[in-house]
C-alpha cells in the first residue's frame, strides 16, 4: 500500500546513537540502519513489514491519521521501540 508507506517514511530512534530510516524509492519501502546498508522492505497481510534480507519485523504505531508516530523492531526474539525523530 503506497500510500501507508509513505506515511510510515521518517527516521525512528531507537536509541542514543542508533535510528532506522524508512524512506521510498519509487513505490519501493526500504530500511537503513544507522551505519548499515538500506535494505528493501515487504508489507505483510496484517501491514507490518519485513526482509528477506534477514529475519526482521518492523511494526509501525500510527496516529489517528495514518501517519508513523513509533516503530517497532521485532528481530531475535525481542522487542524495540523507536519514537519518530523525523
Amino acid at each position: 500500500d503506497p500510500a501507508r508507506a509513505q506515511a510510515a517514511v521518517g527516521r525512528y530512534r531507537l536509541r542514543e546513537n542508533f535510528e532506522i530510516a524508512l524512506l521510498l524509492d519509487g513505490e519501493a519501502l526500504y530500511g537503513q540502519a544507522t551505519g548499515q546498508g538500506r535494505f528493501p522492505l515487504k508489507q505483510d497481510s496484517r501491514g507490518d513489514y519485513y526482509t528477506e534480507a534477514t529475519e526482521l519485523l518492523v511494526r509501525i504505531v500510527r496516529d489517528d491519521a495514518g501517519k508513523g508516530t513509533e516503530l517497532i523492531l521485532l528481530q531475535g526474539g525481542g522487542a524495540f521501540r523507536g519514537k519518530r525523530v523525523e
